[in-house]
């Protein structure tokens, strides 16, 4: 059985936030396309974690840390990447075969899932997110198809949070 590294987990979830905000968030990908650097960290840590509640204590705990540095409501991104990090973790339990295009897939779905509650969210708490059209699909479109790309080092991430729990039987 794999059990978590907490300190791990925290140590990657404050250096995600920073290396996002450092760098990311300045960085302009193609349509406007932003990448969320941290939900990458969950998808990578569930797809890497065998236990779904596991995955989800991950994705909250990271969600924390991101609500610690942004200015958005507090307590979404927990939430969110909670939410994420769980749904992963069942989806990919649930799946036949575990390859790289299935991960990508996965990568890409949980991109996009989180961005439409994300905006969701912000129209229920007031935050006025522009209509949705090409000027929003877009940039989710790209997102997502770097999120596709990029969940795979992610997983090599998430597998550092984990260690092999020899002791139990």
């Amino acid at each position: 059985m794999r059990r978590v590294r907490w300190w791990a987990v925290v140590v990657v979830a404050v250096l995600a936030a920073a290396v996002q905000a450092a760098v990311f968030d300045q960085l302009r990908f193609p349509a406007g396309a932003r990448l969320d650097l941290a939900l990458l960290v969950v998808v990578g840590a569930a797809l890497a974690v065998v236990v779904p509640v596991n995955a989800a204590r991950i994705g909250a705990a990271v969600g924390l840390v991101v609500d610690l540095t942004q200015t958005a409501p507090f307590g979404i991104n927990l939430l969110l990447f909670g939410l994420a990090g769980y749904l992963v973790a069942v989806t990919r339990e649930g799946l036949a075969a575990d390859g790289v295009l299935t991960r990508s897939l996965q990568g890409a779905l949980a991109s996009l899932v989180v961005a439409a509650f994300q905006y969701a969210l912000a129209r229920v708490f007031g935050l006025d997110p522009p209509a949705i059209g090409v000027a929003v699909v877009a940039p989710l479109l790209v997102a997502a198809a770097i999120a596709a790309i990029v969940v795979h080092p992610a997983v090599r991430l998430g597998e550092v949070l984990l260690v092999e729990d020899r002791f139990r039987r």
